[in-house]
């Protein structure tokens, strides 16, 4: 887990590093490219979230009690 947190730091930081190098912030101001950094990072973060709940989920077995109630309706046994 430390190493795949380390991996997603440090490719980031080479992201951000080529992103700055090949001019993607140049027409910003200082507060401007804060802002543009804040935002990728959230939505990164929000897209970790969800993904780590995914596999979670999947993991857990707590989606097997829908997708069996599922099965179970389209077999015409169960009734909504």
């Amino acid at each position: 887990m430390k190493t795949m947190i380390a991996a997603s730091i440090a490719l980031f930081a080479v992201g951000y590093a080529a992103m700055y190098f090949l001019g993607v912030f140049e027409g910003l101001n200082f507060h401007e490219g804060i802002a543009a950094v804040i935002g990728i990072i959230l939505t990164t973060g929000v897209a970790i979230a969800l993904m780590s709940l995914i596999f979670y989920s999947a993991r857990a077995r707590h989606d097997e009690a829908a997708h069996n109630l599922w099965k179970r309706s389209k077999s015409g046994r169960t009734r909504f």
